[in-house]
């Protein structure tokens, strides 16, 4: 606040303004780093990008969730001796509808979509086969259970038959598992009963995400049970759901890559409706999130490619790794091989934790999104897993170039998510300073001046500035952006205007 001592001084105040600010001043996004990716990896974004032209974070993302996939049953990472767990992704695409991400997704998992019905073909036959087995086991065991009453009725000997009963219940016919491995819209009681009774390992890919997020799983009362289990599938570990109808489902070491786009307006919903819920629970911490900017209205007419080269070299690296036979131990627990660094990655990968962490001390870069960056490092070295099998095949070692990439993904990845909940959180406080200000614009040119002192705001303001305790700091809010200034004249305390805002400025909020 300045203090002016005439109306002279006063006249010279408001000669000399800088542009007014938005209310929300958007953070202004980085360029994905697509040459970090493996070639076989970026050759075929680069080779999709350039005829979908949609967004290539998206693209790239998509391309990242159908490779941890297609990896994640296979091998697990080790960051130290006492930190293991899966390769698997979760990602998270912000976008409004029109930006393609199923024709991008389709791109990609072609493979997985292929592989799953040639297996539920296959074992449709192997289903039949055992319907047959079960039907002729059941008509035994009603004889043999037959036998047993008649024979207790008649005060016969029964051995014979409760033995070859006893025999039967040990060699009952086991149901073959349903090959369904890809999900669009699933909820986490099915998606936990098909992991304990069919394949260990999917994946749920959905362009309609609001209808995850805005499920009756995820209500308030009920969501945190929803939370822990998409968390406790994340981190590979043993999770159950205790349900009154039906017995409970317990599954145990299952892999799980999600990819998921969802509008703004509905993710922004669901931070709303669950409050510290939503982040306390770290729940979105595990995600790779997307925030790319539209390029909706920069893509021209192009006719499709005759040939997909890059494309098909990556779908064909998927097939092969879908098609080899899943590591299932004795008990039907998945036992993928562990992954080690080298010395060199295990140095870059120790270097990039302890740059993360630095800065989530008190006032640094990373203070206002620790949630997400203490999952940071876990995501670059599950990165850095994917890259190194994809790119070299199934190996014990991930090397320290596929750790580099890996660090700048996850970089990436993570700063996108403080770009999108740091406009979150400027929104939250931009609807009161929208309220006043434009009050103030509407007031001053009603009266067809340029300024208004506090006393009358408090008197005459929108209701929840009458306090000064309230108005403090929307003012400070506003003088912050450039959009007024407080000066104080002969002990009244003056509200300028910027005369932009009052000339017709249009800035990029609404006035």
């Amino acid at each position: 606040m300045n203090k002016i001592d005439s109306l002279e001084s006063l006249r010279d105040e408001s000669n000399s303004w800088s542009e007014p600010k938005p209310l929300v001043a958007p953070i202004m996004p980085e360029p994905y780093p697509i040459d970090a990716l493996p070639e076989k990896i970026k050759s075929a974004v680069c080779e999709v990008q350039s005829f979908a032209q949609a967004p290539i974070a998206m693209i790239a993302t998509c391309a990242l969730s159908t490779v941890s996939f297609a990896v994640q049953g296979q091998v697990d990472v080790e960051r130290s001796t006492t930190l293991t767990g899966p390769a698997s992704l979760f990602a998270m695409i912000i976008a409004e509808s029109g930006e393609r991400k199923s024709t991008i997704d389709s791109y990609f998992t072609t493979p997985i979509y292929e592989y799953q019905a040639r297996e539920q073909a296959r074992m449709k036959n192997v289903r039949a086969d055992y319907v047959a087995k079960k039907e002729a086991w059941e008509a035994e065991k009603n004889g043999l259970k037959e036998l047993i009453k008649n024979g207790a009725r008649k005060n016969e000997n029964t051995s014979n038959p409760k033995e070859r009963l006893r025999i039967l219940e040990n060699n009952a016919p086991i149901q073959p598992p349903e090959a369904k491995i890809l999900f669009k819209d699933v909820t986490p009681e099915k998606l936990l009963e098909s992991l304990a009774e069919n394949l260990p390992s999917v994946c749920v890919f959905s362009d309609e995400a609001g209808t995850v997020f805005g499920s009756y799983s995820m209500q308030p009362d009920i969501c945190m049970r929803t939370l822990s289990v998409y968390n406790t599938l994340w981190s590979g570990g043993r999770c159950s759901l205790e349900r009154k109808t039906v017995k409970s489902t317990e599954v145990d070491g299952a892999r799980l890559t999600m990819s998921l786009q969802i509008q703004e307006p509905a993710i922004r919903s669901f931070l709303d409706k669950l409050g510290v819920l939503a982040r306390g629970s770290g729940f979105l911490a595990r995600f790779l999130v997307s925030w790319p900017e539209s390029t909706q209205g920069f893509r021209p007419w192009k006719d499709e490619p005759n040939t997909w080269p890059a494309l098909e070299s990556f779908k064909n690296h998927v097939a092969e790794f879908l098609n080899m036979p899943l590591p299932i131990a004795a008990g039907g627990r998945l036992a993928p091989a562990m992954m080690k660094f080298t010395q060199e990655a295990r140095q870059l990968w120790i270097d990039y934790y302890n740059a993360v962490e630095s800065e989530l001390k008190p006032g640094g870069d990373l203070d206002d999104v620790r949630d997400v960056a203490s999952k940071s490092a876990d995501n670059a070295a599950r990165l850095a897993a994917c890259f190194e099998v994809f790119e070299s095949g199934l190996s014990s070692v991930i090397s320290s170039h596929s750790m580099q990439s890996a660090t700048k993904i996850a970089r990436w990845h993570l700063m996108e998510s403080k770009r999108f909940l740091g406009e979150i959180a400027l929104s939250e406080d931009s609807p009161n300073l929208a309220r006043l200000d434009e009050w103030l614009l509407k007031r001053c040119r009603e009266l067809n001046v340029d300024r208004i002192s506090t006393g009358e705001i408090m008197q005459r303001g929108p209701g929840g500035f009458r306090l000064k305790a309230k108005l403090e700091p929307a003012l400070e809010g506003l003088f912050n952006l450039d959009r007024i200034r407080v000066v104080e004249v002969n002990k009244r305390r003056i509200v300028l205007i910027n005369p932009a805002l009052l000339s017709g400025f249009k800035s990029n909020d609404s006035q």
